[in-house]
């Protein structure tokens, strides 16, 4: 298990309670992402890219198809274990066990280091400097973020309350729309290339949202027992079966960022 002070109050959480559900249900980008890294020319054949916290690979697996070479670095063994798993047959991928902040890599190999949905869970101290070393000098950062917006969409704001009813110290909820700016983070060693920002609808069934948020930290990956996490799923299976269609969309709002180290 592991704690953030500025995560859920500092409670404990593991993604790799989740790997199973994160495996079968996070698969969710659109494929209007991946269009707009492949038109940043990320993802083309003859570049290295390490994708740090990749969880079960997602990133890798769908960015292949225009021709790079992957590295996808997890801290959770069962997320790696899922990566492989998934992208069996794949000798473009290679999957590493290993913190973001110090991936055992060989320096300056990685035309490209991405980071998506994880940057908040590292230490911005020791990876940052990590990120530096093994990026080529020509190099570039990418940060990914998406997010539901809750004061935008009613099945985003009913489930989220319904998991603060079990997990009240999830900081997960809330979230109101991302403005663009360049992060304090970045502004010691990083110039932006492009900061973009634009919303799109998610598809979902009744069973794919649910293992959603079955995948999530305020749930599948927190340290609530797990007769509480079969009692919330049965809650929310109960709330779609009687106010939700069979089908529906989730409104998101995608940041991409893309930076160069500062000369």
């Amino acid at each position: 298990m592991k704690k953030h002070e500025a995560i859920d109050h500092g409670k404990p959480y593991n993604w790799g309670n989740a790997s199973k559900d994160y495996a079968n249900f996070r698969d969710i980008y659109p494929e209007n992402l991946f269009d707009k890294l492949h038109a940043l020319d990320i993802g083309k054949s003859g570049q290295l890219i390490v994708d740090l916290g990749t969880g079960t690979g997602i990133l890798p697996r769908y960015l292949n198809k225009y021709g790079a070479s992957f590295i996808g670095v997890d801290i959770s063994k069962e997320q790696i274990e899922q990566a492989k798993r998934l992208s069996e047959g794949n000798n473009k991928m290679e999957w590493i066990n290993a913190p973001a902040e110090n991936t055992g890599l060989s320096s300056a190999i990685a035309d490209v280091v991405m980071a998506c949905q994880c940057f908040i869970y590292l230490d911005k101290e020791k990876v940052i400097p990590e990120i530096l070393r093994i990026m080529k000098p020509s190099g570039i950062f990418v940060r990914i973020s998406m997010i539901w917006l809750p004061y935008e969409d009613d099945i985003v704001k009913k489930t989220e309350d319904m998991i603060l009813n079990y997990n009240p110290d999830w900081t997960g909820a809330k979230f109101q729309r991302i403005h663009l700016q360049v992060p304090e983070w970045s502004k010691d060693c990083f110039e932006p290339v492009m900061l973009y920002i634009y919303d799109t609808d998610i598809p979902f069934t009744q069973e794919s949202w649910r293992g959603r948020i079955r995948a999530c930290r305020g749930m599948g990956a927190s340290s609530l027992s797990d007769d509480k996490k079969r009692q919330f799923d049965n809650e929310l299976k109960v709330y779609l079966v009687e106010n939700q269609p069979e089908k529906f969309t989730v409104l998101h709002q995608i940041l991409i960022e893309v930076y160069k180290q500062k000369i």
